[in-house]
């Protein structure tokens, strides 16, 4: 499958901002926000196993193609009157693996968007090939 990236996305991993999108990171953070959104407006708490499903993603599908850069800006916050960074990477990646189980988190995903800032419109990508 291969992901554009068509707004910056910022995804942070152990308190760090990463530019490495490993599929399991994507996994991971899939599931959190379609979870989280899931929870806050349909009441709908999920009874999986999510550490089995990102070790699955892990394990089953490797990135093939990188073609992500970083894209570095940032906006005045009135409201703390401070410069706010809002960079994030754009571009392709191309995985390849078992991606079956994970297809529907991913084609979510493109409506959802990803990391940080997603009510900034941030985050969004577009399926490009299967």
């Amino acid at each position: 499958v291969t992901l554009n990236f068509v707004t910056p996305t910022r995804i942070i991993e152990k308190n760090k901002t990463t530019s490495q999108l490993t599929f399991d990171l994507l996994v991971r953070n899939l599931l959190r926000r379609s979870s989280l959104l899931a929870r806050l407006h349909c009441g709908n708490e999920w009874d999986i196993d999510y550490g089995a499903i990102i070790e699955l993603a892990r394990n089953n599908v490797e990135i093939v193609r990188n073609e992500l850069v970083w894209y570095d800006w940032e906006r005045y916050s009135n409201r703390q009157h401070r410069r706010t960074p809002m960079g994030g990477f754009v571009g392709r990646i191309n995985y390849e693996g078992d991606l079956e189980p994970f297809l529907p988190l991913i084609q979510l995903g493109q409506y959802i968007h990803i990391g940080k800032h997603t009510s900034f419109g941030m985050g969004k990508y577009a399926v490009q090939r299967f």
